[in-house]
């Protein structure tokens, strides 16, 4: 079922997403897949942030970061930290999602995953429209600040 959402939500069927993940969620929580549910909230969040509802995105992107928490997946928190960086700047909040991104790239750099470049140009095309009146120096100092925040994430918990 999530495999289903992600095929809608790549063909931008944000509302058809929503609902398979949602019917995902249960489903694995019915068979007690804790991290299968931590991805289905994940990728929950992003269809409903297709769907501008960003309160709700906020919602399952915390709620998906706890239990990715519990695992210490790395991995899965680097992509978590794009998207809740690519929500910021939908959002307006240009400190925070420069921020965001800085420390995705942290992570993925201490786990050796670089970001691919189809992901890479998507999240820069959000970050260049919301970050358009700051310059490169300011730009650079965010992510810079938010690189340092990744020493944090072991001890650090969103409850």
């Amino acid at each position: 079922m999530n495999n289903l959402g992600m095929i809608a939500f790549l063909q931008k069927h944000h509302a058809e997403a929503r609902n398979w993940f949602q019917k995902s969620i249960l489903l694995n929580r019915e068979v007690g897949d804790a991290w299968m549910v931590a991805l289905c909230l994940n990728n929950l969040g992003n269809a409903t942030r297709g769907l501008r509802d960003y309160e709700s995105a906020r919602e399952h992107y915390a709620d998906s970061l706890r239990a990715y928490r519990e695992y210490n997946d790395r991995w899965a928190m680097a992509f978590l930290l794009e998207d809740i960086g690519v929500l910021a700047a939908l959002s307006a909040d240009v400190a925070s999602a420069l921020e965001l991104i800085g420390a995705a790239d942290a992570l993925r750099e201490s786990i050796r995953t670089p970001r691919a470049d189809s992901l890479e140009k998507e999240i820069s095309s959000y970050l260049d429209v919301a970050a358009a009146a700051m310059s490169e120096h300011e730009r650079a100092a965010l992510r810079a600040r938010g690189r340092a925040l990744v020493h944090c994430l072991p001890a650090c918990a969103v409850r």
